[in-house]
């Protein structure tokens, strides 16, 4: 049984001795301090380390005359990994980025791409309906909720699936995501569209191939798992922990913010390198300008 956001106040609780009736902070209140850890601590941590425990992908398909294709929403910082175009035999190639004072008149590609505003303008425009155009990039965690605002799988039949009980808040085309019930507490499966409910049956048009049960199904960008690998629940806690004792001026918030960093540091020792056995990371482009001098 993974961790859910109610065992992580819980535990906030009890690390800062808050009584579990008639507390200063309603569930609300942790659940906003927890979201704001995960953005403020945890995921400064994770591009630290640069280990790629969010990349994702958003693939659109190159349409004759669409110049413009949106950076996915849930991108952090609306920042991107890298652009890349897919032909139809499948290669591979990333686009060089282009800057608006660059800017000519070309008639074959795209080759590159321009930045407008959270927009990605392809260069040129593409005068055929062909391949794929490919954005990689760091998805931000899902927004923490209640369990009760998700439905727990209890059984599935091919793309009908069994839960617990269904929220209120999800019913016919609804957008949600599958999320992992254990650690690392992945998403399987993001932004599906609910096609039926009876009962507490839930239709889709497909449902991922490792969806398991015990699985949560959730509205799309939340969850009631903290969607980070376990290891970094601890220094998600107490950056929540220090943040409430700081807010009611309690004498032990000092003590509590210095543990906090010892666990960040250890935390990024811990996560890097994520492949131990790596000792040089090499990427594509090092290596390709490496064989281009022989």
């Amino acid at each position: 049984m993974g961790t859910t956001s109610s065992d992580l106040i819980a535990n906030i609780k009890l690390k800062g001795s808050f009584p579990t009736a008639s507390d200063l902070f309603s569930n609300a209140d942790y659940l906003s301090v927890l979201n704001d850890e995960i953005l403020n601590t945890i995921v400064p941590i994770i591009n630290k380390v640069n280990e790629e425990y969010f990349l994702s992908y958003k693939a659109y398909a190159v349409t004759a005359g669409q110049e413009a294709y949106r950076i996915p929403k849930r991108a952090v910082g609306s920042t991107l990994r890298d652009i890349q175009r897919i032909d139809s035999a499948g290669s591979v190639l990333s686009l060089g980025r282009l800057f608006e004072e660059d800017r000519k008149s070309l008639t074959a590609g795209p080759i590159g791409y321009y930045l407008k505003s959270n927009t990605i303008l392809l260069s040129p425009v593409p005068v055929q309906t062909s391949g794929t155009l490919r954005m990689a990039y760091t998805r931000r965690p899902s927004k923490l909720v209640m369990p009760s605002a998700c439905a727990q799988v209890t059984a599935i039949n091919g793309s009908v699936v069994d839960v617990a009980s269904v929220p209120s808040t999800m019913t016919n085309n609804t957008l949600i995501d599958f999320v992992q019930q254990e650690g690392p507490y992945d998403i399987l499966d993001m932004d599906v569209t609910i096609t039926g409910i009876s009962g507490t049956t839930i239709n889709f048009a497909s449902v991922p191939s490792d969806l398991a049960i015990g699985d949560y199904i959730c509205l799309a960008g939340e969850s009631c798992v903290p969607g980070v690998p376990e290891e970094m629940v601890p220094t998600l806690v107490q950056a929540a922990l220090c943040v409430c004792l700081t807010s009611k001026k309690d004498k032990s918030a000092e003590l509590e913010i210095q543990k906090l960093q010892q666990m960040k540091d250890s935390l990024v020792q811990l996560m890097e390198p994520r492949v131990k056995s790596s000792d040089v990371v090499v990427r594509s482009n090092i290596l390709l300008n490496t064989f281009r001098r022989y």
